[in-house]
C-alpha cells in the first residue's frame, strides 16, 4: 500500500469515528426527548385519569348502598352519579392526549424499550365501559344482584384505569427517585380502592343485617389486607410513610 494511501486511511479513521459517536448521541438525545416528552403527556392524562377513578369509585359505593338499603334517596344519587361517570368517560376518551410531536420512532432500537405513549392501554381501559350497561342493570336488580360480583366488576374497571392509564408514567420513568414516587402513588391508589371496597362490603351487611358467608369473608379479608401500605415501610422519608399510615 501507498504511504499516501496510509495517510488518508488514518485521517479518515477518526472522523468516521467521531461521525459514528456523533449520530450515536444525536439519536439518543432523540430517544430522550420522545421518552421525557411522553412521559409529561402521560403525566398530564393522569390528571383526567384521576377524575374517572374517583366518579368509578363513587358510583361503586353508591351501588353498594342501593343494593343494601332500596332508598329512593340512594337510587336518585345513583342515577346523577352515573351521569357524572358517563360524562368523566366522555371527557377523558376526547381529552387523552396519545402523540408526542416529531415522535416518529416508538423504541429505542439500541435496548428495545418502548419509548412512547402505550395507546393500546388506553384503548383497553376505554372498552372497559362496555361493562357499566350490565352492571348496572345487576345493581337495579337489587332483591338478585351479587354484591361480591358487582364490587368484582368495578373493581375490574379500576384495575384497568391503573394498569393501562395512571401507571404509564412508571415505564417512563427518567430516574430512580422519580420511580420511587410513582410507585409510592401507585400504591396509594391500591389502598384507597381496597379500602373502599372493604367500607362498601361492611355497609351491605350491616344494613342487611345479614351473616356474612364465608366467600364473602374471604373476599372481605382480601380487601382488608390489601387496603394495607405496608411495603411503604421500607421507604426512606419515615414521615411521609407515618403521615399516610393516619389516612387508613
Amino acid at each position: 500500500m501507498k504511504i499516501v494511501n496510509k495517510f488518508r486511511i488514518s485521517a479518515i479513521t477518526p472522523s468516521a469515528l467521531l461521525m459514528v459517536i456523533s449520530l450515536l448521541l444525536i439519536y439518543e438525545a432523540y430517544v430522550g426527548y420522545i421518552k421525557s416528552s411522553s412521559l409529561i403527556l402521560s403525566i398530564d392524562n393522569n390528571t383526567k385519569l384521576n377524575k374517572l377513578m374517583v366518579e368509578i369509585g363513587k358510583e361503586r359505593g353508591l351501588s353498594s348502598l342501593y343494593i343494601s338499603s332500596n332508598l329512593d334517596s340512594v337510587k336518585e344519587a345513583l342515577a346523577k352519579q352515573r351521569s357524572n361517570t358517563d360524562k368523566a368517560f366522555n371527557d377523558i376518551a376526547n381529552a387523552l392526549k396519545k402523540e408526542v410531536k416529531y415522535a416518529y420512532i416508538d423504541k429505542d432500537y439500541i435496548t428495545g424499550e418502548k419509548i412512547t405513549i402505550d395507546r393500546a392501554g388506553y384503548s383497553s381501559l376505554l372498552s372497559k365501559r362496555n361493562i357499566l350497561s350490565k352492571l348496572r342493570a345487576s345493581v337495579d336488580d337489587r332483591e338478585n344482584a351479587d354484591l361480591n360480583l358487582v364490587l368484582d366488576k368495578y373493581s375490574s374497571i379500576e384495575d384497568a384505569i391503573l394498569t393501562n392509564g395512571l401507571n404509564q408514567p412508571l415505564r417512563l420513568a427518567v430516574n430512580k427517585d422519580s420511580l420511587k414516587n410513582m410507585l409510592i402513588d401507585e400504591e396509594i391508589y391500591r389502598a384507597q380502592k381496597y379500602s373502599a371496597l372493604t367500607r362498601d362490603m361492611g355497609v351491605y351487611f350491616i344494613a342487611r343485617k345479614k351473616i356474612i358467608e364465608r366467600d364473602i369473608l374471604d373476599s372481605l379479608t382480601k380487601y382488608y389486607r390489601n387496603s394495607n401500605l405496608s411495603s411503604l415501610e421500607i421507604e426512606s422519608n419515615r414521615a411521609i410513610y407515618n403521615q399516610i399510615k393516619k389516612i387508613f
